[in-house]
């Protein structure tokens, strides 16, 4: 009976252990994709389009693409999130300031990631009230980065 206290104990401990190591793995894969997504975004907003480009794991030309849009600027970004779900971490959130017409214009950006934990597609959501679409600057953000024009 003591052996048998022993051994549920010992293979109660390694599946403590276990679940520790996929919790500390999970928790560093959020902060890697949190971290690359900000270099990212940190690219864009410094117009060091080449440097973005590696940093994306779609499929765009920024800088060429960003060269053909007027007033493209992404002035600022904040609350960058990644979250670790089903598995992976393979959605996030972040707040994104782009200047329209010489103002501010603060929305919400949904980002998928890739395998490795780079941004895939980051999306920006048009503002409540704004007609999807309506709004150029982000327009050609969603279509260089999103997939299309309408998100």
């Amino acid at each position: 009976m003591k052996q048998l206290s022993i051994i549920v104990g010992i293979a109660g401990g390694l599946w403590l252990a276990l679940v520790l190591v996929y919790q500390a793995v999970a928790i560093g894969d959020v902060v890697s994709a949190r971290q690359k997504t900000e270099a990212f975004f940190k690219a864009i907003q410094a117009q060091k389009y080449d440097e973005a480009e590696k940093l994306f794991a779609g499929a765009v030309d920024v800088s060429q693409k960003i060269s053909l849009e007027e007033s493209f600027k992404l002035l600022s970004y904040d609350n960058v999130r990644a979250d670790f779900d089903d598995g992976c971490v393979c959605t996030g959130n972040a707040a994104l300031t782009f200047e329209v017409d010489e103002k501010p214009l603060e929305v919400h950006a949904i980002v998928t990631f890739s395998s490795e934990g780079m941004p895939q597609q980051v999306c920006a959501v048009h503002p409540p009230g704004a007609e999807r679409g309506f709004i150029a600057e982000l327009r050609a953000w969603n279509r260089m980065f999103c997939g299309g024009g309408s998100f």
